[in-house]
């Protein structure tokens, strides 16, 4: 199933060059105001969304790349959670929203499938009237499991 996450320069740089996610992943902390997620402190994790459309729940104006990973359904379910955040519309309402807290050993650099630069910053509208394919670049893609489109991020 395709997954979504929302980087930084930084992070695609780095899972690029070393073709891991090693130095991506985090260690969290439970905290409830942010996430129904219960990790365990000794794993790192990476957060996915599970619809496109709900990256918009993200501020992008930091972030400005689309990772598109795809993971399996039985670690997905193991992995879900609910995420709270702010609405795309006004960002004034609170809003439940599913996210995947999957734990790093379960996936790889071969769960990537594409990396998508935004061009201009992306808004919610522009999603909802599919405009939004106009301001991405494909900087990385992996197309059946063997041909990979790099260019530079």
């Amino acid at each position: 199933m395709l997954v979504y996450r929302i980087c930084d320069k930084k992070e695609v740089e780095t899972l690029l060059k070393e073709k891991s996610l090693e130095n991506i992943a985090s260690r969290f902390r439970i905290d409830g105001r942010l996430n129904t997620h219960q990790y365990d402190r000794e794993k790192k994790y990476l957060h996915f969304f599970g619809q496109f459309g709900d990256i918009f729940y993200y501020d992008s104006s930091k972030k400005i790349y689309i990772c598109t990973y795809n993971i399996v359904k039985s670690i997905l379910e193991q992995s879900k959670g609910h995420g709270f955040y702010l609405d795309r519309i006004t960002n004034q309402y609170p809003q439940s929203v599913i996210e995947y807290a999957i734990d790093s050993d379960l996936i790889s650099f071969k769960n990537l499938r594409r990396i998508d630069k935004m061009k201009r910053r992306i808004f919610y509208d522009d999603y909802l009237e599919e405009e939004y394919k106009k301001k991405l670049i494909t900087v990385y893609e992996k197309s059946n499991g063997a041909k990979k489109k790099i260019l530079v991020p």
